[in-house]
């Protein structure tokens, strides 16, 4: 997140600073619109105990395998994959699952496109459908950003979210 001009800013601090700073600059995450903004709107309701995890290691054109934890109540989950075109797919709407358990997530037959780009796994969690489970397969990010953003604004309890970042290029 943020403007080249303030990353140019950030890394002459880090230029002028000891080492321990340079680990840090290297740590930290930065990305793309639509990917910041999705980040942004569920960072309340991260730490929530819901836990994502890719148990596969995919690469392009390959399926994603998550393992999923949901919170300690009975929750509603969704699953999207937010790309930097600028476009969300939603692989998983509205499926009941039971307090505190694991469950694989496979996403056969959608896998992993073959453009280039960042992206971000977006899971959420709610003891009460938030999203309406009539969107189409894919929409525009912005579209769905506004919905996600006004839809979480009237749900503050019972909510839980958690993303994955994908990086282009590389094993995840």
């Amino acid at each position: 997140m943020g403007s080249e001009e303030y990353w140019g800013q950030v890394s002459e601090l880090v230029e002028s600073t000891p080492d321990v700073l340079n680990t840090i600059y290297e740590k930290l995450l930065t990305l793309p619109w639509p990917t910041c903004e999705a980040a942004s709107i569920i960072a309340p309701y991260q730490a929530s105990g819901l836990k994502v995890q890719l148990s596969n290691k995919p690469f392009r054109n390959e399926p994603l395998v998550l393992d999923v934890t949901t919170p300690g109540y009975e929750a509603f989950v969704y699953i999207d994959v937010f790309h930097e075109n600028g476009t969300v797919i939603h692989l998983l709407q509205k499926a009941k699952r039971k307090p505190g358990i694991t469950w694989p997530y496979n996403s056969s037959p959608w896998r992993l496109p073959d453009a280039d780009g960042a992206g971000l796994i977006l899971v959420l969690a709610s003891a009460e459908p938030i999203l309406n489970s009539g969107r189409k397969r894919t929409e525009s990010a912005g579209n769905y950003l506004s919905y996600l953003h006004g839809a979480l604004s009237k749900r503050r309890k019972h909510v839980a979210a958690e993303f994955v970042s994908l990086k282009p290029g590389q094993r995840l």
